[in-house]
């Protein structure tokens, strides 16, 4: 098994949250990307409200659910699409949403 599909695996059923569930509705709502360089969901949303999914063409921001391995592969997938990354880190007991420049943020991990 690719070694960043079976970070996110283990990561996931480590939480007791059901893995298939999470794929199959990145499926139908957002994206999937798979490659021996990286794994990561995510989906699309409005900048004012980037917890939100929308449809591709009504999004100026791509929300990433979760990435493992080189994260510049699927920022690279979307590049000149969209105004802004979002991303949700739990820290310290906090889950805020980050919402950064996407093509700052992409030269900063080049």
């Amino acid at each position: 098994m690719n070694q960043h599909l079976a970070k996110a695996l283990h990561d996931y059923t480590s939480r007791n949250i059901n893995f298939t569930n999470v794929i199959d509705w990145h499926f139908c709502n957002g994206f999937v990307l798979c490659n021996s360089e990286c794994f990561g969901i995510g989906y699309f949303s409005d900048s004012s409200k980037p917890t939100n999914p929308t449809q591709k063409h009504h999004a100026n921001s791509l929300f990433v659910t979760y990435c493992a391995g080189d994260m510049r592969q699927v920022l690279e997938l979307f590049e000149g699409q969209f105004d802004f990354v979002a991303f949700q880190r739990e820290f310290k007991g906090s889950g805020s949403v980050r919402l950064w420049d996407y093509q700052k943020t992409l030269n900063r991990i080049k």
